[in-house]
């Protein structure tokens, strides 16, 4: 009496549970379309922010060394100017005592000082003159 009722019942019942294990399974694999994309999208981007800092960090890098050897370059070139004067005052015999301030020695504190940030600048109108 009530069997056709309950395999129908049992039929429409197996029929959902199938369905819904397809809709479950295109959900899935959507979803798993959509992740791959995203590591993709994440993976590239990231390739190229490393790419421009590693271009960034290289350029800092040169412009600092560069920036380095001119001060250095601008140093060495005091130095040598004050070693020229020094070395021209000894051979003009000229003695320093305490408190001395010849000629050479105003004209060697013209050629090189040291502005406020530490960088040595040399005086370009004071060479090779003697006051």
């Amino acid at each position: 009496m009530s069997l056709p009722v309950l395999d129908d019942a049992r039929q429409r019942a197996a029929e959902e549970r199938e369905e819904q294990a397809r809709r479950s399974e295109g959900e899935a694999e959507r979803l798993c379309r959509e992740l791959r994309y995203a590591q993709q999208t994440v993976a590239g981007e990231l390739a190229g922010w490393r790419d421009v800092h590693e271009r960034l960090g290289r350029r800092a890098i040169r412009e600092l060394a560069r920036s380095t050897v001119v001060a250095e370059k601008m140093r060495l070139e005091g130095m040598l100017r004050a070693l020229r004067l020094v070395r021209e005052g000894n051979a003009a015999g000229v003695r320093l005592g305490v408190g001395a301030s010849s000629g050479w020695e105003r004209n060697l504190k013209s050629f090189v000082y040291v502005d406020d940030g530490g960088e040595g600048h040399s005086d370009q109108a004071g060479e090779g003159s003697t006051s």
